[in-house]
């Protein structure tokens, strides 16, 4: 495309073996030959010729930091990573884009004892007829270790199944 650069092509073979057919839609390079490659199906995050791959479904929060020039996310496992890239260019963007595009539903509900809960529908981008992962995230005082919270939650995500026919 007019004026658009390509993914450098050792980089690009690296990453095509650990993610067949994957579509690069941008990337980003970083300090000590890092990268972020935002593919259509996941974020893939090299360093040093070792690939992590996060679908999207599968990250619950994150964003680009302009302080420090960093792009960093939550699993929905709760592990944590960033990345210090030297100019991001679309990779916020795009990051932000497939986030919201694996989201099928997402409600906020009032917990019992307090706090809220977010319930969320979410597919795997990319893949035909991916499974719809159900993800809940505690807000303010909700414990989802407490058991009539769990109950509550189960019962709010089925209901969602049922609504969405998911």
């Amino acid at each position: 495309m007019f004026g658009r650069k390509t993914l450098p092509p050792a980089v690009s073979r690296d990453l095509e073996s650990r993610v067949p057919g994957a579509r690069a839609l941008a990337w980003a390079a970083g300090p000590d030959d890092s990268w972020a490659v935002a593919l259509d199906s996941a974020l893939a995050i090299g360093r040093r010729g070792q690939w992590e791959v996060h679908g999207w479904h599968l990250l619950q929060a994150g964003g680009w930091n302009r302080d420090s020039s960093s792009l960093r996310w939550t699993t929905n496992t709760d592990e944590r990573g960033s990345i210090v890239l030297d100019d991001p260019g679309r990779v916020p963007e795009v990051f932000n884009e497939r986030v919201m595009a694996s989201i099928v539903v997402q409600q906020n509900f009032d917990a019992p004892g307090g706090g809220r809960v977010m319930v969320a529908g979410r597919r795997a981008l990319g893949a035909a007829g991916g499974a719809t992962v159900w993800q809940a995230v505690s807000q303010g005082r909700a414990d989802l270790d407490d058991p009539q919270v769990r109950a509550f939650v189960l019962a709010r995500t089925t209901e969602l199944q049922e609504q969405y026919d998911l």
